[in-house]
C-alpha cells in the first residue's frame, strides 16, 4: 500500500491510501478540531475530534495529531512531557514522551526518502517517506473529503 500525503504545516493534512492497482481505499482528513476517515472499501466513515484518542485507533499509538506535522516537516516536538535529541541542523532524530512512553526515530534520511518510527510497547508504526513536493495544486479542494450518503457514519 502506498500513501500520497498533502500537508499545510501546523493547519491540516490528507492522506490517501492506494492500493496497489491504484484505487484509493481510504482517506483521512486532520485538522486542528476534526477527524475524518472514510474507509471505502467497507462503505463507512468515521468522523470524531482531532484528538490523541482518535490517533489511537487508526495507528495504535496515541499521538495529538498536530504531531504528524513535527513528523512530516522534520520539526521537534515543542509540547509537555516531549524530548528531542536533535541532529544536524536542528532535525530530530529521537523524541519521547515521559508519560505515555510513545517513542519516535527518524531511522534514515537518506537524499529523497526517510524513515519514521512510531512505538509505544508492543505496537510499532513505520512509515517510509520517498518523496516530497513542496508545492500543493488546488489548495481549497484538496483538503475537502465528501462523505457518500450511503456511507455508515460512525463516531471516532
Amino acid at each position: 500500500m502506498a500513501l500520497d500525503i498533502a500537508a499545510i504545516k501546523d493547519q491540516k493534512i490528507r492522506l490517501d491510501a492506494i492500493s496497489p492497482l491504484g484505487t484509493i481505499i481510504g482517506s483521512l482528513i486532520l485538522t486542528r478540531k476534526e477527524a475524518v476517515v472514510i474507509d471505502f472499501e467497507n462503505r463507512r466513515a468515521f468522523r470524531g475530534d482531532s484528538s490523541a484518542k482518535a490517533m489511537q485507533k487508526l495507528v495504535e499509538v496515541p499521538l495529538e495529531p498536530r504531531i504528524f506535522h513535527n513528523l512530516l516537516f522534520d520539526t521537534p516536538i515543542v509540547s509537555d512531557n516531549w524530548t528531542c535529541d536533535l541532529g544536524k541542523k536542528g532535525r530530530p532524530e529521537k523524541c519521547s514522551n515521559s508519560s505515555n512512553g510513545v517513542k519516535i526515530t527518524w531511522d534514515q534520511k537518506l537524499v529523497g526518502t526517510k524513515v519514521i518510527r512510531l512505538e509505544q510497547g508492543s505496537h510499532s508504526v513505520q512509515m517510509k517517506f520517498k518523496s516530497f513536493t513542496p508545492e500543493i495544486s488546488n489548495k481549497q479542494r484538496r483538503f475537502q473529503i465528501r462523505i457518500p450518503k450511503s456511507y455508515k457514519t460512525l463516531r471516532l
